[in-house]
């Protein structure tokens, strides 16, 4: 599991629109591909102040494997305390790499971890477990209302992902349980290290008249383009959201179906949330997806 420099800024993005608090959820131990240093300066590029000043007193990762064979990059739980935040745990199926939280998400999660955390970071748990659904659903139960997850899970058929949800397989669950916010990208990384970041285009999604042939969802134009390509999804839950509404593929959703989630989307549309992932070019190097819009840097 790992935390690229793209992904961190999504995270001190969120930090400054609302700051993280309270009890975080890292979903197996997490490799951050940056040295303490970068951590401070990005944190200080966006106008986050860091709680630690000194990348002296920060320690380095030799936990994960990435951390330990690289020696540079700072430790997961340094990073979220320039951050603040003093409240971090970390969920696996084993006690691999320094878990505290043992418990395999492809079954339902004890009730001692119903409602227990504020913000979950899924560095990439989807992709890679046999039953996802399932998993989404407890880390969408294990959040407290108001609480937030990040994901970013793979979109194409790289670093050996188990499967590979559709973009929209993540929206349509969090829509159809009523979730305040929600944020869906696509980001197509290349060769070169740099990443075309594209914004779902919510509204489309859920326009009755799409044809479920459109390439919406995606395959088709990753696997032409060869490109690495992950789904990036930022959602926040309400008092009233729910974590067990099971949704329907579009072109099978009966009418009460679809006029709930339009429902719920016009709330999500209401946000005043900015973009919170973004590229790193300043024009677009890969086709635009059917659906999607472009982030520029920023």
């Amino acid at each position: 599991m790992g935390v690229h420099t793209l992904l961190a800024e999504m995270i001190v993005r969120e930090h400054k629109f609302r700051p993280i608090t309270g009890d975080v959820l890292l979903i197996a131990r997490q490799t951050m591909y940056f040295s303490p240093e970068e951590a401070i300066r990005m944190l200080e590029n966006f106008g986050v102040t860091p709680v630690v000043s000194d990348p002296g007193e920060l320690k380095i990762d030799l936990e994960t494997r990435g951390g330990a064979s690289a020696g540079s990059f700072i430790r997961d739980s340094d990073f979220f305390r320039l951050l603040g935040v003093e409240n971090l745990h970390w969920l696996d199926h084993s006690t691999y790499e320094g878990a505290d939280l043992i418990h395999d998400l492809n079954k339902p999660i004890p009730d001692e971890f119903v409602g227990f955390c504020d913000f979950i970071l899924d560095g990439s748990t989807i992709d890679n477990v046999f039953d996802p659904a399932q998993a989404l659903k407890n880390m969408g139960r294990m959040l407290r209302p108001g609480g937030r997850i990040i994901t970013i899970n793979m979109a194409s058929n790289h670093s050996n992902p188990y499967v590979l949800p559709s973009a929209f397989w993540y929206a349509d669950y969090f829509l159809a349980n009523g979730w305040r916010d929600f944020q869906l990208f696509v980001s197509i990384f290349d060769d070169a290290g740099s990443v075309d970041t594209f914004r779902g285009d919510l509204t489309f999604i859920f326009d009755p008249s799409s044809s479920v042939e459109n390439p919406k969802y995606l395959d088709a134009v990753f696997y032409r383009q060869k490109a690495v390509a992950a789904v990036v999804i930022f959602a926040e839950k309400d008092a009233n959201s729910s974590w067990d509404a099971v949704p329907s593929q579009h072109q099978y959703r009966s009418d009460a179906e679809a006029e709930a989630l339009k429902r719920n989307l016009r709330s999500v549309l209401s946000s005043q949330r900015p973009p919170l992932m973004r590229s790193t070019l300043a024009s677009q190097s890969h086709n635009v997806p059917t659906g999607f819009t472009y982030v520029p840097p920023g």
